[in-house]
């Protein structure tokens, strides 16, 4: 349990894993006191040490590229706003958030009005948001007993059943079709694995690998990072039709979060610049710098589907100075 409690930390300043204190209304024995006491104590260090990170979006122009002209914080205000995914029509997105009670819940934000509201309101910790084939959205479960399992919800925010009961330990997930999904495994090492939410067990891919993984619609390959050692990351083809790897190019800057045009071009970020890869070059191509406008890194990123609007998790140094 202290290993997966470790993971749990280094996942969740990564964005992911966070443990819950003892549901209302639980009997208060001196036992569930205690356990209530250290969950708190746990759920206050973890909350501590998450970065502090804003949601940014950035419109794509009819070149395809960024208009920096556009940009706009969408969250701004301290604290976890993270894992941004974009709902179907592109106006609205869906995020999770740590606020005052300690725990991550998903919000629901609307783009065009402004303005967030909470979405979730569980005894857990949900993660990852990702719009479910067929709707509502799926999410990483943080269970009281500390078990990260994949559950689905309903568009208003009500849980609905767990998928793929097997797993206790899933970090991230990412729909392939509307019952099959690429799975990250919280391991040692890390793992990368397919489910099926028809049937039980899972197919092995990969170790080793990094946070974040897309697939390409038109060619069936799943993208996804190997580590190369020493905080360097590698960007690997996966054809899920063949089942051939391909390995293909360092990602810029080291960096572990990507998104995927409907043209099949990889885009990742450096510090606060932004770069694109396609498939058949040699290198990456950059795209944009926002310079000292973000007042952060950027991580995560996350296209809506027209390709149009680009989110940005941006982890905020300007609001923490050495």
């Amino acid at each position: 349990m202290q290993f997966r409690y470790i993971l749990l930390i280094v996942l969740l300043v990564s964005g992911c894993g966070q443990q819950t204190p003892e549901p209302a209304g639980a009997p208060a024995t001196a036992e569930t006191t205690e356990s209530q006491a250290v969950e708190e104590s746990a759920a206050e260090e973890i909350a501590s040490q998450v970065p502090d990170t804003d949601i940014f979006m950035v419109s794509i122009n009819a070149q395809g590229m960024p208009d920096t002209a556009s940009l706009r914080n969408l969250t701004a205000r301290p604290g976890y706003d993270n894992q941004p995914a974009f709902l179907p029509g592109g106006q609205q997105l869906i995020f999770s958030s740590i606020r005052a009670d300690l725990q991550s819940d998903v919000y629901l934000l609307d783009i065009e009005q402004g303005g967030a509201r909470r979405l979730t309101e569980t005894t857990q910790s949900e993660y990852s948001p990702t719009p479910r084939p067929g709707g509502g959205f799926s999410v990483v479960r943080v269970e009281e007993d500390g078990s990260q399992r994949l559950w689905v919800y309903n568009a208003d925010g009500t849980p609905e059943e767990m998928l793929v009961s097997e797993l206790d330990n899933v970090g991230y997930h990412l729909w392939l079709t509307d019952k099959s999904l690429a799975l990250f495994l919280v391991d040692e090492p890390m793992k990368l694995v397919l489910g099926n939410t028809a049937g039980p067990g899972v197919r092995q891919l990969a170790t080793d690998i990094g946070r974040s993984f897309a697939r390409d619609p038109r060619t069936g390959m799943l993208y996804f990072l190997l580590s190369s050692g020493e905080g360097r990351w590698q960007l690997t083809g996966h054809d899920l039709a063949s089942d051939l790897q391909v390995s293909l190019l360092d990602t810029p800057g080291g960096s572990q979060d990507m998104a995927l045009d409907r043209e099949g071009r990889v885009w990742m970020a450096s510090g606060a610049a932004l770069w694109r890869w396609q498939p058949g070059q040699s290198e990456w191509e950059a795209v944009a710098d926002f310079g000292e406008a973000l007042g952060g890194t950027i991580t995560r990123l996350t296209l809506n589907q027209d390709d149009s609007s680009l989110a940005m998790v941006v982890s905020m140094e300007s609001r923490n100075p050495e």
